[in-house]
């Protein structure tokens, strides 16, 4: 039985050729030494070495190490227990994000969800915003006044009216009949009746014979009764 633990020791072997060696497989098998070696094959605890290294030093814990004197912050609490405490994801005390990811930090600021959106105008995550033909969030488009949502069909003379509310009169504030309400100048404006009451006018006729010529010369005379009247021309047969 000698022979089982030696590394190039041959089952089938009848004859010793002195060809067997004890070093390369020999190791420190004690598990919290600082050079344990998993794949030794020989045991030669002597050559373990504690101190040198660092580890878990919390004796609740399941790898506590008591050769160390230094932790390390390896220390875990599962593997030896009944598993992940309730509400964690991990052995660390994490805890699962909003998206799912355990210990992370969940979604972004400025983000509406984990696929990195953000919210439109209209208030969706990762939506579209408020479409070229609309001009709301409520699929509303702007009418012939430019409102948006509002029942204007037509404004045909550009005045900010609607056209099935247009007012007509006199919209000239010149005129003697000019209406405030009116939205439409229909051609009625007056610019005369308000100017004042009638005034009759005198027409003095002079008639004299020319001394070179033959025949009758006219002269005609408007009688002005206001200094700021006028005469401008004669009409008639």
């Amino acid at each position: 039985m000698g022979f089982v633990m030696r590394l190039r020791y041959l089952e089938a072997t009848i004859v010793d050729d002195s060809s067997c060696e004890y070093i390369t497989c020999a190791g420190c098998v004690y598990e919290f030494a600082c050079n344990y070696d998993s794949e030794a094959t020989i045991a030669d605890n002597a050559m373990c070495e504690f101190g040198t290294c660092p580890g878990c030093t919390d004796q609740t814990a399941c790898n506590y190490n008591p050769t160390v004197t230094e932790d390390d912050g390896s220390c875990e609490y599962c593997s030896c227990s009944s598993g992940i405490p309730e509400g964690d994801c991990d052995c660390d005390g994490n805890v699962l994000d909003e998206c799912g990811t355990c210990g992370g930090s969940g979604i972004p600021e400025g983000d509406c969800d984990c696929e990195g959106n953000v919210l439109d105008e209209c208030g969706v995550c990762g939506g579209d915003g408020i479409p070229e033909e609309d001009c709301d969030c409520d699929g509303n488009q702007l009418d012939a006044l430019g409102v948006c949502g509002g029942d204007c069909s037509a404004d045909a003379d550009g005045n900010g009216t609607c056209d099935d509310a247009e007012i007509g009169g006199c919209a000239d504030a010149t005129a003697c009949n000019y209406d405030a309400s009116a939205t439409q100048d229909d051609g009625s404006c007056d610019f005369c009746s308000c100017e004042r009451a009638p005034v009759a006018y005198t027409l003095t006729v002079e008639a004299s014979t020319p001394a070179v010529a033959a025949g009758t010369t006219y002269r005609f005379y408007v009688d002005m009764t206001d200094a700021t009247d006028r005469f401008s021309a004669i009409f008639g047969n």
